[in-house]
């Protein structure tokens, strides 16, 4: 059937509504992405089938954790160090392991902005930028609620300090 996209374009729409950065346009940024992938007929089928399988992407929190520890040589004294990327690593495993233990309405995106400059030093600084998304406000606030604790938990694993900000969100109505 013509009137209906294969799962790759499916895919493809799902993908580009999900790298959107703005916000406050998902459904802008959807319709556009259909238009381009698949002739601009499925934003609304899409978003119907997600609401079917309970995803409601409406309600996001967009927060970064920054670690910060202390430099020093990897190779003469790594000893002397706390690596800041570490505990940006404990903190993704973390969340990581988190994904089996919450609703099929979560979702959770990560990525490590900032890590170190160079292989040969321990890191004094990394920065994780995060989006929890769930189909209400309570259940993102409970997700942003563990996030700080397993921040906090990273940061004592690895003699680090955390900080965690949020930055911005988009909740229902």
């Amino acid at each position: 059937n013509q009137d209906v996209p294969d799962e790759t374009v499916l895919t493809q729409i799902q993908m580009a509504w999900e790298s959107d950065w703005n916000l406050g346009n998902q459904t802008e940024s959807m319709n556009a992405a259909a238009q381009s992938l698949a002739g601009g007929a499925y934003a609304e089928r899409w978003l119907q089938t997600a609401e079917q399988n309970g995803v409601d992407p409406q309600v996001v929190v967009d927060f970064i954790v920054e670690f910060e520890g202390r430099a020093a040589h990897a190779a003469y004294d790594p000893w002397n160090g706390r690596s800041a990327a570490d505990g940006a690593e404990v903190f993704t495993f973390a969340i990581n392991l988190m994904r089996e233990h919450v609703p099929p309405t979560v979702r959770m995106h990560y990525v490590v902005t900032d890590a170190g400059d160079v292989p040969n030093v321990v890191p004094a600084y990394a920065r994780v930028w995060c989006w929890l998304r769930d189909s209400h406000a309570a259940g993102v606030n409970h997700l942003l609620e563990r996030a700080r604790h397993i921040a906090d938990g990273a940061a004592l694993a690895t003699g680090t300090t955390a900080r965690l900000t949020v930055q911005s969100g988009t909740w229902e109505l």
